[in-house]
């Protein structure tokens, strides 16, 4: 989020949709304090209960599996895992003890000071043969972003450089189209959920040179549908005039999005998950801060209706929960630098509470 300030920093900004398309940004701004941003989504049939863990000094996000699918640590660097494309490449042997992929986040994270660290550790598992499956690694820490993507013979890394881009399932650096055998179905299909998302970020990035959280999360509701004029009808399948990007959080696809936002001067308290236990576009997106994250009760929902529409009552609380914890993290980045992280820690956890309280009642208040 850009603000009005003196000092610089830059963000970098994954926002998922489903199959794990992800938009990424890296707009250089003044602000208030350095944030980078990374917005992850799971694939599921049904919305899970929230599934955190906070260990090793890491919050993860758990598939429910015994799987972690993204981490964040307290020196404010985050990861997340996501499959590539289908190839060739043969698997490695069991000699070679390859990790479970699933685990990576939870296993590498606790160890890693900054994203570029983290990136490193992925390319020393490639490098030892102990990469398996088609996959791509996201990394952000407050100054840097870097996407990996890799296979069991291939392998490339890309430092993010850009205003931003947008990423799905696909592997786009080069080098890695030699391994792929995605059929072309799959490839046009992913293409046109990248451009939707694409267009809707590059004209918020246009309008405000940014892109903030709230854009993000919008963009993780988007629906072929919801685009206007000439880029609806370029949405459409110009043989039947029938929309072909559904790239909706319908219900049998997306289960959750989650959307980390880190903070460079107080990490291992400050940084937050936006978190969304259910379909994004019905689905209230609850501030989760580190420095309370275990305070957050397991099995909570805050999804509310059917994912068919976005409900603008629920937009307008969420908008007004992101404010509230705004303004919160600010008070208790004052009482931090006073020396008073007891109280911090206190109203982070006060304000959780309360909100998980207030986003559970929704559903029964909005009827």
């Amino acid at each position: 989020t850009a603000r009005a300030s003196a000092a610089p920093f830059r963000t970098a900004t994954f926002g998922a949709l489903p199959l794990s398309l992800s938009a990424v940004c890296a707009p250089v701004f003044k602000a208030a304090a350095q944030r980078a941003m990374l917005h992850t989504c799971r694939e599921a049939k049904t919305p899970p209960a929230a599934d955190m863990e906070y260990k090793n000094g890491c919050l993860l996000l758990n598939d429910g599996k015994g799987g972690c699918f993204a981490a964040l640590n307290a020196h404010g660097v985050v990861m997340t895992v996501s499959n590539g494309d289908p190839n060739s490449d043969p698997e490695p042997p069991a000699s070679a003890q390859p990790p479970d992929v699933s685990r990576l986040p939870a296993e590498l994270l606790p160890s890693c000071e900054t994203a570029r660290q983290a990136a490193g550790e992925v390319q020393k598992l490639f490098d030892s043969g102990r990469i398996s499956g088609g996959r791509i690694f996201f990394f952000a820490d407050a100054g840097r972003a870097f996407i990996v993507e890799c296979s069991p013979r291939h392998f490339a890394k890309w430092e993010l450089n850009r205003a931003f881009c947008v990423y799905a399932n696909s592997w786009k650096l080069p080098g890695m189209d030699e391994a792929s055998t995605a059929s072309a179905r799959r490839a046009y299909t992913l293409y046109q959920k990248e451009w939707a998302a694409r267009e809707v970020l590059r004209r918020r990035y246009e309008a405000k040179r940014g892109i903030s959280a709230a854009d993000s999360i919008a963009v993780s509701r988007l629906n072929a549908g919801d685009l206007n004029g000439d880029d609806y009808r370029q949405a459409r399948d110009p043989a039947d005039g029938k929309s072909r990007l559904e790239i909706a959080q319908h219900h049998a696809h997306s289960a959750g999005g989650f959307l980390f936002e880190i903070d460079a001067e107080f990490p291992g308290m400050l940084s937050c998950v936006y978190a969304a236990f259910g379909a994004p576009r019905n689905t209230i997106h609850l501030p989760v801060p580190l420095g309370a994250a275990a305070a957050l009760p397991k099995g909570t929902v805050t999804s509310a209706g059917t994912p068919e529409k976005v409900d603008p009552k629920l937009v307008e609380f969420e908008s007004s929960l992101l404010a509230e914890f705004g303004r919160v993290r600010e008070e208790a980045r004052k009482l931090l630098r006073d020396g008073r992280r007891g109280e911090a820690a206190q109203l982070l956890r006060d304000t959780l509470s309360k909100q998980t309280a207030a986003a559970g009642e929704f559903p029964r208040k909005a009827k």
